[in-house]
């Protein structure tokens, strides 16, 4: 989780909320993963010196872009380090939500979608930096913050929240057998 202090975090939570609500009122994990991972993306991108525009992923009209757009301006406002805590504490609080932390429906397959898109996430921004010729060391430091922290809050996502689902299933269902009973 990130650790960044718990005053800074509310400027980010209305914002963050509003678009957890949007992307779960999509109903379907196939509508949701789209716009997702074009938030995701729309956030990460300013945050590095890369050329170009991010990726879109899908119908991004079904997301407030306004919303998008007023955290990534935050996260710009702040300095280096600063910014890669924040960015990890948004996308945190944003897939969390999608994944049922604090109420909600958890399901397996959203949880496997949301981990998913951040990995397309992490690996469009890899891509699109490798393709780069010529590139600063600033540029590149920023690049592995960046992927780092969604790195980061992929794995925290898996420990905190799928993983002790996948328990909950596994002492309602049984674990895998290779050898029945073992």
């Amino acid at each position: 989780m990130p650790y960044i202090p718990r005053d800074d975090r509310s400027q980010y939570d209305a914002e963050v909320d509003k678009l957890a609500e949007e992307l779960r009122s999509l109903g379907t994990n196939d509508a949701m993963v789209g716009p997702l991972s074009h938030i995701v993306s729309a956030l990460a991108w300013p945050l590095c010196p890369l050329v170009g525009k991010p990726p879109t992923y899908g119908p991004v009209d079904l997301v407030r872009p306004f919303l998008v757009k007023a955290l990534a301006e935050k996260l710009v406002s702040l300095n280096n380090d600063a910014r890669v805590g924040a960015f990890n504490y948004i996308v945190s609080r944003l897939t969390w939500q999608l994944c049922g932390h604090g109420g909600g429906e958890r399901r397996y397959a959203r949880m496997n979608i949301v981990v998913g898109a951040l990995d397309c996430v992490r690996s469009e921004m890899k891509r699109a930096f490798a393709g780069k010729n010529g590139f600063s060391t600033d540029a590149y430091a920023c690049l592995c913050a960046v992927v780092g922290a969604l790195g980061s809050a992929k794995s925290e996502l898996e420990r905190r929240i799928v993983a002790p689902y996948e328990d909950e299933k596994i002492k309602e269902a049984g674990d895998v057998e290779i050898h029945p009973g073992d």
